[in-house]
């Protein structure tokens, strides 16, 4: 509980709310209409912001953009010989030059490929393809999918797409030499699925999702915190990309 209290941000929104209130109940009655205006708009900025950074918000949207799990059992038709894994990136660490590949990986990257090597495991693929910003990175990813267990053999790579845009054009074309793949099961997190779907259905490739890394229960706390509010603007940029598909 002391370390929500310390929470940069709600810190911040007290040590703001404080002398706002003071402010407003000092010169409310005495002050022109312009300038309570100005009040009434600072003070739904605050109340915006203490909203869109509770947990409880910030839960509640998330679950709204997450698909529902998805058991791949019951959605594979085609033999494990005609199944390929498209596995996207996510973003990467301060890389140095002494840290390993697999290990430049951030945390939302890292949770995709274990949720792909898992699908691996279990249901078996001819191909996986990693597709990400550039060589030493999608490098990373092989390492650690062959860690969990996925033959280095069987991994394709992309190292040249930056956006979502490019993973699904460049996997289109790596899969256009590959005919002997009739299913493809597209691997991101619950958070991208929609938007990356809807990238390669512009493509023209028909994929199944498999969502992984799935954010947050329900919550029902109130006070606001840092988390919550990365939380809410991951929802607002996943949900700004699903007006531009």
């Amino acid at each position: 509980m002391v370390s929500r209290l310390l929470d940069p941000l709600f810190l911040g929104l007290v040590l703001g709310i404080v002398p706002l209130a003071w402010f407003t109940k000092s010169i409310w009655k005495i002050t022109r209409r312009p300038h309570r205006i100005a009040l009434i708009v600072a003070w739904c900025g605050v109340g915006g912001l203490w909203l869109m950074s509770s947990p409880w918000m910030a839960s509640l949207c998330l679950r709204r953009l997450q698909p529902p799990p998805v058991d791949l059992k019951q959605v594979l038709h085609a033999a494990p010989e005609s199944r390929a894994l498209v596995v996207l990136s996510g973003g990467s660490r301060n890389v140095y030059s002494w840290v390993p590949d697999a290990e430049t990986l951030d945390g939302v990257t890292q949770a995709r490929i274990i949720g792909a090597a898992r699908a691996y495991r279990e249901q078996g693929f001819r191909w996986v393809i990693v597709t990400g910003i550039h060589q030493e990175y999608v490098n990373g990813m092989a390492d650690l999918l062959v860690e969990l267990g996925v033959p280095r053999e069987r991994i394709l790579f992309d190292p040249d797409a930056h956006t979502t845009r490019d993973n699904a054009k460049n996997s289109k074309r790596i899969l256009e030499q590959h005919p002997e793949v009739k299913q493809v099961v597209l691997v991101t997190s619950a958070t991208h699925m929609k938007r990356a779907a809807a990238y390669f259905r512009e493509e023209g490739l028909s994929v199944t999702p498999f969502p992984v890394a799935y954010e947050s229960a329900l919550s029902w706390k109130v006070l606001p915190s840092s988390e919550a509010l990365w939380r809410m603007n991951l929802v607002f940029h996943e949900a700004l990309g699903l007006l531009r598909t």
